[in-house]
């Protein structure tokens, strides 16, 4: 994936999760995990939106991350307090589901994964 200069905050690996962003912010959180090798896509990336990210979230990172062949990609909207997820199928994202208040985000690809939208919004 080409570098465009942005950092997930929590890369989602089969197996595993590394929280790079809290290991740039605190040192000694996981200081065991920094120099840790990552190779390939992550498999799910998360987005909070904002207004000035809108365009970039819903375009040109929703384009990379799909040519990267990153399977699941969240949008996490506060404005209308929704989660999107969305999966990859043949090279593109197609909607599966858009959850709100009240709900369970859940992902195709990791099983048993859910996110409750109340939480997210507190």
């Amino acid at each position: 994936m080409k570098n465009r200069g942005w950092l997930a905050g929590i890369l989602f690996l089969k197996g595993r999760s590394s929280c790079e962003h809290a290991m740039h912010n605190d040192q000694h959180s996981h200081a065991e995990r920094i120099g840790e090798q990552v190779y390939g896509p992550p498999d799910l990336v998360v987005e909070v939106i904002s207004s000035g990210t809108r365009r970039l979230d819903r375009g040109q990172k929703f384009l990379d991350y799909a040519s990267a062949g990153v399977d699941e990609y969240w949008l996490v909207d506060p404005q209308p307090q929704t989660i999107e997820v969305f999966a990859l199928e043949e090279g593109a994202y197609t909607l599966s589901g858009k959850f709100g208040p009240g709900e369970g985000a859940h992902s195709q690809m990791l099983t048993g994964f859910e996110v409750p939208v109340d939480e997210v919004f507190a």
